[in-house]
Parts: structure tokens; C-alpha cells; sequence
């Protein structure tokens, strides 16, 4: 059994249209400048300082090469593995950092995989998904249950595209291991949701196809350039 030195938890909660509405409305009536003054707020309390001290420490290795090699488990069915990929050559695209997908599981820092379940850590039914260090192998892991890998097909090729939310879980638990945390160490603060970023637990947009958000994209910077 791995042994976790840290779990972070996912719980992605979704709410009514209304709040969704409420949230949009909130914005059109702020100035740019506040706009991007909010979001830069935010983004300034996504970096969880102590999870990127340890990534960043040189005794611990992840990044001794001035890169951050990630392995996507080949057990992931293949549209939510190809997702998994496009979304880690989209985080390389923003940040000053090379990150690299490898083979080799071996020689990575971060593992990518889904699961069945999270027994192992005495988990409740209510966590989707779970970024931790295991101590076993002093990998990173970023991880979600198998039960939400859900398509939305479509109608006249029957091909699977990721649905939404399932991108969002998968994008949350990526960002964990690169050193993002909860909007200000709560995935439920109130005023943020997933318009504003991948790290919010208040899911209130079904329509965002794109789940790294500008101010996941700035805390992402502030840590790797």
C-alpha cells in the first residue's frame, strides 16, 4: 500500500444555472483593471508554497534536470488519455518550464492514472479525485476515479469527447502536482467556481471546454516562469 505524504482531495460540487448567471453578471459589471486585479488575486492564492518548496528542493529530484517528466498510465482509456496529454503539452505551451511525457514510468516525477477507488486511504464516496506524493516511489501522483471517465458522443460519428466536467477533474488534479492549490486553501470559497479556475470545487459551468483558466495560467507562471 502507498503511503501518501500529502492528499489532496477533489470534490467537485455543481451548481444551479442561477449561480452560474449570478457569477457572470459579477464580472460585466467590473472595469478591466479590476477584473484582472481579481484574477491576479486569485492566481497569488493558488500557489501552495509548501507542496512547490518540495518540488523545487534539489534533494528531492523532481526537477534536477530542468524538467518535469510525466508518465500517462497506459491503463486510462484512450479519449481520457489523450486529454490528460493535451492539456500537459498545454500547461508546457504557458509556463517557463520544459515538461516532457515520457514512457518510461520509471523516469518520471508525476504519474497520471484513474483508479477505482481510494480505499487504500480510507477515502469517502464523496472524493472524485486525488494528487499526493507517494513516498513509496517519491512520485507525484495526479489521479481520479475511473467512474468519472464519461463521454458525450456525438450523434452522428458516436465519438467519445470528454465531457466537460471529467476534463475539469483531470486538469484539477494535474495542476495539484505542479504546485496549485484550492483558491485561498478552500475549494469551496465562495465568490470563485470554475469560470475563474480549475481549482474551485464550485462547479457552475457545463459549457467551459476549456478548464485552465487565465488565473491558473498566472499561478502556474509565478512558480515555473
Amino acid at each position: 500500500m502507498s503511503r501518501p505524504m500529502s492528499l489532496v482531495c477533489s470534490n467537485l460540487s455543481t451548481e444551479s444555472n442561477s449561480l452560474m448567471q449570478t457569477s457572470t453578471m459579477g464580472d460585466s459589471l467590473m472595469s478591466n483593471q479590476q477584473v484582472l486585479s481579481r484574477k491576479q488575486n486569485l492566481a497569488n492564492n493558488l500557489v501552495d508554497k509548501r507542496w512547490v518548496s518540495m518540488m523545487k528542493n534539489p534533494a528531492n529530484g523532481f526537477v534536477d534536470d530542468n524538467k518535469i517528466d510525466i508518465h500517462v498510465s497506459n491503463n486510462i482509456s484512450k479519449p481520457f488519455k489523450k486529454y490528460s496529454k493535451r492539456i500537459i503539452r498545454k500547461i508546457d505551451d504557458v509556463t517557463g518550464i520544459k515538461i516532457k511525457i515520457i514512457n518510461n514510468v520509471n523516469k518520471s516525477d508525476i504519474i497520471v492514472e484513474n483508479v477505482n477507488n481510494y480505499d487504500q486511504f480510507g477515502m469517502d464516496d464523496n472524493v472524485n479525485g486525488l494528487a499526493y506524493l507517494d513516498l513509496s516511489n517519491m512520485k507525484m501522483k495526479a489521479t481520479w476515479l475511473k467512474v468519472w471517465n464519461i463521454c458525450n458522443y456525438n450523434s452522428n460519428k458516436n465519438k467519445c469527447k470528454v465531457w466537460n466536467y471529467t476534463k475539469t477533474l483531470i486538469t484539477h488534479e494535474i495542476l495539484h502536482t505542479l504546485g496549485l492549490s484550492h483558491p485561498f486553501g478552500d475549494g469551496g470559497t465562495e465568490g470563485y467556481d470554475n469560470t475563474d479556475t480549475a481549482m474551485s470545487y464550485n462547479f457552475v459551468d457545463f459549457s467551459i471546454n476549456n478548464p485552465l483558466r487565465r488565473a491558473d495560467v498566472m499561478a502556474l507562471q509565478s512558480i515555473w516562469g
